[in-house]
């Protein structure tokens, strides 16, 4: 029986790349449910004699079954053509799409299999691609389906004709284009998703689609062309079933429904809400939709049927670029469902986008503006994303010249497979033009770097808002604090000699240093203690390898005036350094500062001294820990070797303030205290 085995793209999560440095890791990669290659899985088994196989090449990173490095091809390549299948498909994205192509190539060299290339990506580049990229046989354009089986039906063919929706490769090397295929009209004639092919990460999010297409014609947008503006639903019954089968196969878990603008169809929407309620669903999702196309009413709704969370497309801070790319949504439309979100108990997420042929320097600042009243009202996360030139877009005819960035995050395999990837990415503008940027760009004046840097800005702000936030309103806006970053950070990187193409990247780390440089002699005591909160993540960064600072829950505190205890020590008991990992002394209590939230109140915290001490765990964890001035003495005491109880009492009687806790009952509680806490060791 004949084989095919779907494999999804690299996905690679940004914020992990640069709290690595660009150091390869297993953990740098995202897992997803792969709704598009389950759906074409499931409709594989249903009507043909094929055998579909999922293969997920994040995963396989992630595990360490192919690991990055400059062999990284050669290595996939093996694994997908582990067990012989006839046909692989890809899923496309353009930020991977010269990835995929060389994993085509290494295919090819290797074994005489049928390379077929599928979604938006591919689509609107068939063509150019099987030009440029002999090892590729096909490709299904547009909704994949229908055609992608009547693609596997011609392959059992002797001589197979052009099929419907999908460009193909024919004797010598002929292109076939068999023209568009028809929608689906309706949804619910598809088979449920091969869900039962997918292994998701203990609480990873399940994305379950409910619908395909939008209605609005955004001139820098890809998507809505793809599925030809056609906006089209499942039934609620139907994504009620597949909600069970999810929960049925994983458990209880967060679902994301999947669709290019989930609230266009009002009375749906509301249907499918009172549905989910009616039966009793307690699942949370998540969905994306139009700042102008929720109300309260709705928006209601959605939460009691379970909406935990809607990502909005703002675009823009400025009303000029919004009328100019026809969004056609104001800024204080889209600030006013943010709110509504947040007083709805649904988290807002949301979107912007920097580097519009008509952007200037104030729609800039405009834009930051409008990001930062984001954060404000709650936002989590909030994004500024890089303009992309992506080839279906209406817009992209009237671009001019494009002029490659060879400045963006990637897949970390070495600097000789790096330098070979952007030198490949500059040599064909039509197959990687999301790697471009125009040329007549309004937000030139600027100076290099500030678009090259704006895509991986926000991810540190999330990592540390609260003092970011601070020097925003010190330096009049997060405008210049980008800008000050993005010199400072190529200062930095041009001292450590950093390659040009992450000149103006930087971890969350040296975005930590960035700020408590930044704060230092401020006068005021907010700008005081933001610096102070900079360092204490800062150091839980360093401390960690740059993984992500432990959340409020792990500030603990350890402290003897609450646990009082009979004495249990000698004078001859010896007590040394346990787990510390590192301690430091802040002049404020920064309780809340460290737990501050997007949509709270930023408040000046006491100026009250706070000692501090950060652990780690077996497992990598660190955790942070608020000590009271006794335990920070004791710790002080032996951090440079073990003494005992006696020594203890002795170098305490000789402290004015520690005086009348120089005997033996309160040294004993002290050290009582900070065993249990794992601080010190007692023998």
């Amino acid at each position: 029986m004949a084989k095919v085995r779907l494999s999804t793209s690299p996905h690679i999560r940004h914020p992990a790349v640069l709290e690595h440095d660009f150091t390869p890791s297993n953990d740098l990669m995202y897992g997803f449910a792969p709704v598009g290659l389950l759906s074409l899985a499931a409709m594989t088994r249903s009507q043909t004699d094929w055998t579909p196989e999922l293969f997920d090449l994040n995963r396989r990173i992630a595990d360490g079954t192919v690991s990055l490095g400059p062999d990284f091809y050669d290595k996939m390549a093996g694994a997908l053509l582990n067990g012989e299948p006839d046909v692989i498909g890809f899923m496309t994205e353009c930020d991977s799409y010269h990835h995929i192509l060389q994993l085509c190539d290494r295919l090819a060299a290797r074994a005489p299999v049928k390379i077929v290339l599928g979604g938006p990506h591919a689509t609107a580049v068939a063509h150019e691609t099987l030009r440029s990229c002999s090892a590729v046989d096909a490709i299904v354009v547009g909704e994949g389906e229908q055609s992608f089986v009547e693609l596997l039906q011609a392959y059992g063919r002797l001589n197979p004709g052009p099929v419907k929706g999908a460009v193909r490769r024919g004797p010598n090397d002929v292109i076939v284009d068999g023209g568009s295929g028809a929608l689906i009209s309706d949804l619910d004639d598809l088979p449920v998703p091969a869900y039962d092919m997918y292994s998701p990460d203990p609480g990873e999010e399940i994305f379950l689609e409910v619908g395909r297409g939008c209605p609005f014609q955004c001139k820098f947008c890809s998507t809505a062309p793809f599925w030809k503006r056609r906006h089209r639903v499942k039934s609620p019954e139907r994504i009620l079933t597949e909600i069970r089968w999810i929960t049925e196969l994983f458990g209880p878990r967060r679902i994301h429904f999947t669709h290019d603008l989930f609230t266009t169809d009002r009375k749906w929407v509301e249907s499918l809400c009172r549905v989910l309620i009616e039966n009793g669903s307690k699942i949370p999702w998540t969905c994306s939709a139009r700042t102008d196309l929720v109300d309260d009413d709705l928006l209601a709704s959605m939460a009691r049927a379970g909406c935990s969370a809607i990502y909005f497309g703002i675009e823009s801070g400025s009303e000029r670029v919004l009328n100019a790319i026809d969004k056609n949504v104001s800024l204080g439309r889209s600030l006013w469902a943010l709110e509504r979100c947040r007083a709805h108990g649904i988290s807002p997420n949301a979107g912007f986008i920097l580097g519009f042929p008509q952007d200037d320097v104030l729609s800039a600042r405009e834009t930051f503006a409008a990001y930062v009243r984001a954060i404000e009202v709650g936002c989590r996360p909030a994004h500024i994303f890089g303009f992309c030139p992506f080839t279906a877009s209406s817009m992209f005819s009237t671009l001019g010249e494009l002029k490659p960035t060879n400045h963006f995050v990637d897949l970390p395999l070495g600097l000789e497979a790096d330098t070979a990837n952007r030198e490949y990415i500059a040599s064909n503008p039509h197959l990687f033009a999301s790697y471009y940027r125009p040329v007549a760009s309004g937000l030139g004046a600027l100076g290099p770097g500030w678009i090259e840097g704006v895509d991986e800005f926000s991810p540190l702000v999330e990592a540390v808002t609260w003092p970011a936030l601070v020097l925003a309103q010190i330096k009049g806006g997060m405008f210049e604090v980008y800008s000050a970053w993005i010199d400072w950070i190529a200062a930095a990187n041009r001292s450590r000699g950093v390659v040009s193409n992450r000149l103006w990247y930087g971890t969350p780390e040296q975005f930590c240093q960035f700020l408590v440089h930044e704060l230092t002699g401020e006068t005021t005591q907010l700008a005081a203690a933001a610096s102070e909160v900079a360092m204490v993540i800062g150091i839980g960064f360093r401390l960690s390898g740059r993984k992500a600072f432990p959340r409020p829950s792990a500030i603990t505190m350890a402290s003897h005036r609450t646990i009082r205890t009979p004495v249990t020590f000698g004078l001859r008991t010896q007590v040394r350094s346990g787990n510390i990992a590192y301690a430091a002394s802040v002049g404020h209590d920064l309780t809340e500062a460290l737990s501050w939230r997007p949509g709270e109140p930023t408040k000046t915290p006491p100026r009250i001294p706070l000692h501090l001490v950060w652990q780690i765990s077996h497992a990598g964890d660190v955790a942070l820990m608020i000590v009271d001035n006794e335990i920070h003495e004791l710790l002080s005491n032996v951090a440079s070797g073990p003494l005992t109880t006696a020594e203890l009492m002795a170098q305490w009687s000789r402290d004015p303030c520690l005086a009348r806790l120089a005997h033996l009952d309160a040294v004993s509680t002290c050290i009582d205290a900070a065993a249990k806490a794992g601080l010190v060791e007692v023998t």
